[in-house]
């Protein structure tokens, strides 16, 4: 004997598609989420150690243009790559281009003094090392 709901679908029926519905959303959240890269890590590890011996530079008072430049293409190539992956993954791209902006407020701050003192040095250090770590842990959290 087969029973009906009040819509007249027999329950095994509604089972069946319950259980569809469940196996399709486990799927979809499966292949949708991301996952963390390894190269993302990579990157950023590499940048941020880039970055950090750039600044060790900024307490004598000539620039180094074309270390900076190296930085920005580093940092644009790794923005291109988050962006590559996806709407899945614009919490990574939002946070490279946070690296980013820190990055070049730094810059700026240090072309309108001579020379960075060692302990403004170390402080721009360690809030570009913070940004990393915090894009880091995020990718290590997929």
């Amino acid at each position: 004997m087969t029973y009906h709901s009040a819509h007249g679908r027999s329950k095994s029926t509604i089972r069946s598609v319950t259980v569809s519905v469940g196996v399709l959303l486990l799927v979809c959240a499966t292949a949708c989420a991301p996952t963390r890269d390894a190269q993302t890590i990579s990157q950023l590890e590499s940048a941020r150690d880039q970055v950090q011996s750039l600044y060790d530079t900024f307490t004598v008072a000539t620039i180094d243009d074309d270390r900076i430049e190296t930085v920005r293409g580093t940092l644009a190539g790794i923005l291109q790559y988050e962006l590559s992956k996806g709407k899945n993954n614009a919490l990574m791209a939002e946070q490279v281009k946070s690296i980013q902006k820190l990055f070049e407020f730094h810059i700026a701050d240090r072309k309108a003094a001579t020379r960075w003192s060692e302990t403004h040095k170390n402080n721009k250090k360690e809030l570009i090392g913070q940004a990393f770590s915090i894009a880091i842990a995020t990718e290590n959290e997929k």
